[in-house]
């Protein structure tokens, strides 16, 4: 374009065709509504220090599994969280079974 004139940055876009079915339902309740920071469905989460101390290992062995992707985790704001059934079908998972069964 010559004269000063500049290029649109974006395409121009279509008039907006009416919506004939609903694109999705919210409950407003849920999502403005202030509720504890409680973790959903009953997942029991720990942190790092306390993942330690359920496995009685050093936390720095808990950041080594979790880095290697052998734990699951969740990340809660920054913050690494386990679940407590993750913890326990690891240990289930590194049960070394007796000699003749």
């Amino acid at each position: 374009m010559r004269n000063g004139a500049r290029a649109p940055r974006y395409k121009e876009s279509r008039p907006n065709a009416k919506l004939t079915e609903p694109v999705g339902y919210a409950d407003a309740a849920l999502i403005f509504d202030k509720q504890p920071n409680e973790p959903p469905y009953g997942i029991a989460l720990f942190t790092i220090t306390q993942a330690a101390e359920f496995l009685t290992i050093s936390v720095s062995g808990v950041r080594r599994l979790q880095q290697a992707r052998r734990i699951p985790f969740f990340k809660v704001g920054g913050s690494l969280r386990f679940a407590k059934d993750d913890l326990e079908s690891y240990l289930a998972r590194q049960r070394v079974g007796p000699f003749g069964q």
